[in-house]
């Protein structure tokens, strides 16, 4: 969810920030912001589903592999168990014994062969690869849409017309963007092991980097479409 909505905020404000640079008009930024809310959250959401479902498939298959192995070539297993061992700084009678012992209980050997051997975790009892996709849609889709809600409740006040720029509704825009960015940077951190300010720092400076970037972008065309008329 926090990566997801990260992405959509990203996305998002820049897509605004691009649109304010080019002093276009309110409504241009309502169509192409949520225009492309709604394709990039359903790319997300599947895009997320099938790396899922992709990486359960392909870890559901290898323990299948690994479980046959056990059933049929035990002996062979252990073997290769304590050489990799081994390699890893055990005395040979020590990693011998320690496989010997793990070899009676088959779901732990498995999982103890999927991470030794393979470099992989164990598979999730279910697949919830759907689950994945499904909670980055929305949230793609929520923190997504907060870049544009200033421009949506300005709407009650002043026409679709009105050009947008450096105004109040972009200001909002930003602090809006800015809060919600640090806000999930520092949730991040609990996945990531870093400092809350630092990752909330981090996402905050990499969505000013990308708006910057799509404003300046805006701007410059426009200046040089304008200039050529």
């Amino acid at each position: 969810m926090v990566f997801g909505g990260l992405d959509g905020i990203v996305t998002i404000f820049s897509v605004v920030a691009s649109v304010a640079g080019a002093r276009l008009q309110y409504g241009v930024v309502l169509i192409m912001g949520f225009s492309n809310l709604l394709a990039d959250a359903l790319a997300m959401g599947l895009g997320d589903y099938l790396s899922s479902k992709a990486e359960f498939e392909y870890i559901t298959s290898e323990k299948a592999r690994e479980a046959w192995e056990y059933d049929n070539y035990l002996e062979g297993e252990r073997r290769e168990m304590v050489e990799i061992f081994e390699t890893r700084g055990l005395e040979r009678a020590d990693a011998a014994q320690m496989i010997q012992i793990f070899g009676k209980y088959k779901d732990l050997f498995l999982d103890l062969m999927m991470v030794s051997e393979l470099g992989l975790m164990p598979p999730p009892e279910k697949d919830e690869s759907a689950k994945d996709g499904i909670v980055t849609f929305f949230a793609f889709l929520f923190f997504g849409s907060i870049p544009l809600f200033s421009y949506l409740f300005s709407l009650i006040s002043v026409p679709a017309s009105t050009e947008a720029g450096f105004d109040t509704a972009f200001i909002i825009a930003i602090l809006l963007s800015a809060l919600s960015l640090f806000v999930l940077g520092s949730v991040k951190a609990k996945f990531t092991g870093q400092k809350w300010w630092k990752s909330g720092g981090v996402m905050l400076a990499n969505g000013a980097l990308a708006a910057g970037i799509a404003y300046g972008i805006g701007f410059a065309l426009s200046e040089l479409i304008n200039s050529g008329k």
